[in-house]
Formats: C-alpha cells, structure tokens, sequence
C-alpha cells in the first residue's frame, strides 16, 4: 500500500480569515477606516492648521517664509497656525498646492494623505508577507481608522507623506542603493525623524557603506536648498544659503509655544525633568538629543550584529525587524507630537506577522492603545508628569516587544554566513 504524500505547504497568507465572523469584521474595519478617513478631511477643509500652504505662497511670491516670520511676518503673509518651521525641500513638493486657493489646497493634501496612508500599509503587507486582499485591506482599515492618522490628516501634517516614503525606500532587502537613500532622505523635511533614520543607514550595511549612503540621503535637501535660495535671490546673496539652512532652526525655537505638561516623547519629558519646567534652553535640547541617540545606538548596534540565515528569506526577516524598530525608537525617543505613532505601521506589520510570539501579541496591544485608546484618554485625564511617565513607560515597554520578537525567532540559532 503506498503511503500518501503529505499536502504541500500553502503559500497562503497565514492571516486570511475563514469565517462569517471574521468577515463581518473585515467589514466593520472597513467601515470604520472610511468613517475617520472621511473625518479627517472633513477637519482638513475647515482647518489644517499645520498645512504650509501660506508659507507656500509667499515661497512663490520670492518671499522668503522663515525669514518673515522671524521678523514678525511685516508683509502678513503668514496664517497664525502655520509656522514656517520645515526644511525648503517641503515647500519645494507643495509648489502645487500654493498655486491653489487655501480650501482646495487643504483638500488636495487631504486627499494625498489618504493616498499615502493606504499605499504604505499595501506596500507594508506585502513586504511583511501579509499578502492576501483580505489582509492587507484589514491593515489599511487598521492604519485609516487610528486616531493618529486622522488627526494628521485633519491637521495638513507630513507624518504620512514620511511613512510613504519610508515604506518605498527602506522596505527592501538588498542593501540601500544611492537612489533609495535619497528617496529616504527626502523625509528629512520633517528633522524629528532624522536621527533614528540616519543612525539606521549608517549602521545597515557597514560604517563604511553607510557614510555613502548618509551621504547620498542629504543631497535632495542640499539640491533644494540651493533652488529655493536661487528662487528667491536670483543667486545673487551667498550669505542667505547658509541662512536657509540655520532659518528653519531658529522658527522652530522661536515658535515653540509651551503649554506646561511635561510632554509625549523622551525628549519631552527628559527636558521637563532636567529643566524643571516646559521651557527647554538649547543646551538643554542638545543634552536630551544626544541621550537619545545614545539610546538608539544601544538598541541598533547590537540588533545590526544579531545573526538571520544568509538567504533571502534571512535577509528579509532582518530588514523588516530594523526597520520597525527603527520606526518605533524614531517616535518614542525623539520630540513629536502623539499624531506621528503613523510610523507605528511597521512595528504594527511586523508583530501581527508573529502574532504567536508573546512579544508580538504585547506589542500589538501597545500600538492598539496608542492608536486607538490613549486619544479618548488623553480627553480625561489632565496632564501630569506622573501621567506622561507611565505612558513612557507604555512606549518603553513597545520598544522592548519589538526587540524581543526578533530575540524569540527559531531561525536566529543558525548561523549566519555574512556579518555587519
């Protein structure tokens, strides 16, 4: 009698549901994805407060934004919200959308967002391996209905636009190619999220390598800052180069309005305590920023050592673990405000691929609380060092899960043919 032959393996996406339930809360994620997603753009219309678009259009007027408003905005040019305090490559991409009136710019870059918010959980998914149209439509229902999404939309932020671009550069396994490094250092324009992102290409493919790439990622800021300083002077004053470098800087000092709580990030809340107060002097920022690059160096150098099988499958399995935990430490350690936990889409990708692991199941629960939870939260609980301490501790806690996913992979004992 001849044996019969065990069922191949399936190439099925482990996540695809089977039952009537599992779908009817597909639907209901769907359904709920669109609900904010549409709230969002509602808010935008009527606000976007964080938008750049009139300092877009004095941009185009050959004013220079971050100057006037530095001088008090004399040509009144600039709406109160909208504090000129992005690097020029920014206002270089919004050439569009100042060309437009106020309302329809804030519905284009609405619209865009949501575009960026569904192509990076796609692009997520399948580089993650959750494949299956039901997957990858539970994560984009996922990513649309968290608050920091929506929020981001309705104030005209970039978080997304960065997220977009972090999934088309950094969601690979070859090494970093030139071109991938610049595309990645576009994001740059918003500066909270360049250490973390800096110090991971620096470290990915070797010191040696990775100072060509760090290189690479700065020259489409350079490239801009040199357009827009030829845009606005006819290249006519060297000395305003350099100050469009320095300008975005001190806007950013000089609006700075503190509210008196400690904060939502590391930074935030390390200034808090070494300055006894919100008000935080540059020495002071400088000491916080170099903590939290140490304590970035502390996770990425030893995870950038951690043996994977010298495959494809290795390879990918590493990437995709750096790069969520590189996601997760750009928002946690360094100044941003809650509606940037968008990053959290590939820590979020990469648990719910080892949803079995204990640590996966602990950091899905982090990222549900702070996606879903902590906004309507934060709308009862007053403000208080004791409080944004124990939601430290909660975005702590989520950097360590992530660590320990990786740490918890079978596959990590073989060993590894190719070292950092």
């Amino acid at each position: 009698m001849i044996a019969a032959k065990p069922p191949a393996p399936s190439s099925r996406d482990p996540l695809r549901p089977h039952s009537l339930w599992a779908d009817l809360l597909l639907c209901c994620a769907t359904l709920a994805g669109l609900v904010s997603c549409a709230a969002g753009v509602v808010h935008a219309i009527s606000r976007s407060q964080d938008f750049q678009w009139s300092g877009e259009r004095l941009l185009l007027h050959h004013i220079d934004p971050w100057r006037d408003y530095l001088l008090g905005d004399p040509v009144h040019g600039l709406l109160a919200t909208q504090v000129p305090n992005y690097l020029p490559i920014l206002y270089l991409l919004l050439i569009p959308f100042g060309l437009l009136s106020a309302k329809a710019a804030y519905l284009g870059w609405a619209l865009c967002n949501s575009v960026f918010a569904v192509a990076s959980a796609l692009l997520a998914a399948r580089f993650y391996g959750l494949r299956s149209w039901r997957t990858s439509l539970g994560i984009s229902a996922a990513v649309l209905a968290a608050a920091p999404t929506r929020v981001t939309m309705g104030n005209g932020q970039q978080g997304l636009l960065i997220l977009l671009l972090w999934s088309l550069a950094l969601l690979r396994p070859a090494a970093i190619s030139p071109r991938r490094a610049a595309l990645a250092g576009v994001s740059y324009l918003k500066y909270s999220f360049a250490p973390a992102l800096a110090l991971y290409m620096l470290l990915r493919d070797g010191i040696s390598r990775g100072v060509r790439t760090i290189l690479w990622s700065l020259v489409p800021c350079a490239a801009a800052t040199v357009l827009i300083w030829l845009w606005i002077t006819g290249g006519h004053d060297l000395s305003h180069l350099f100050a469009l470098i320095t300008e975005p800087l001190a806007v950013t000092r000089v609006g700075y309005q503190p509210t008196g709580d400690p904060g939502q990030t590391f930074m935030d809340l390390f200034e808090f305590l070494l300055g006894g107060g919100p008000v935080a002097t540059p020495r002071l920022t400088t000491v916080s920023l170099l903590v939290a690059l140490a304590i970035t160096l502390a996770v990425l150098v030893p995870a950038m050592h951690r043996r994977f099988p010298n495959d494809t499958s290795g390879e990918t399995e590493r990437t995709g673990w750096l790069v969520a935990l590189t996601a997760t430490m750009s928002f946690v350690l360094y100044k941003h405000h809650p509606y940037d936990e968008v990053v959290f889409l590939f820590p979020f990708c990469y648990a719910l691929r080892h949803r079995r692991r204990p640590a996966a199941i602990a950091a899905l629960f982090f990222i549900g609380y702070c996606w879903y939870v902590q906004p309507h939260v934060d709308l009862h609980i007053r403000f208080s060092l004791a409080w944004c301490a124990a939601r430290m501790s909660i975005l702590f806690a989520l950097i360590l899960c992530v660590y320990r996913i990786a740490e918890t992979s079978p596959d990590l004992s073989k060993p590894a043919g190719v070292t950092v």
